[in-house]
């Protein structure tokens, strides 16, 4: 093998990998994301309970698979207590459902 050859391969390979980690979606954690819902809500009323999954599922859209987290929230509003059920991006953190 010559050496010439050698460093092509790898320089070809390092390349790769580097774009690879570049380019690659990052799932953000579940613990992120429902901070990101509370401090959404929290100008609405006072936040009594919440909970999200812990690991992401797969969910069927329009254009395809996607990771989503799942979670909800108990919120004191006008003086009762509200139940809200949200589903949320993994990737990008955008809420794709909220009731």
């Amino acid at each position: 093998m010559k050496w010439k050859d050698f460093f092509t391969g790898f320089t070809i390979g390092a390349a790769i990998g580097v774009f690879t980690k570049t380019y690659r979606k990052k799932i953000h954690r579940s613990e992120e994301i429902l901070n990101l819902i509370k401090n959404e809500m929290n100008p609405y009323g006072k936040i009594v309970g919440s909970w999200i999954l812990a690991q992401p599922e797969r969910m069927q859209s329009g254009e395809g698979t996607t990771l989503v987290y799942k979670g909800g929230i108990t919120q004191i509003r006008e003086g009762e207590r509200k139940y809200m059920d949200f589903i949320v991006d993994a990737y990008t953190g955008e809420i794709l459902h909220f009731e």
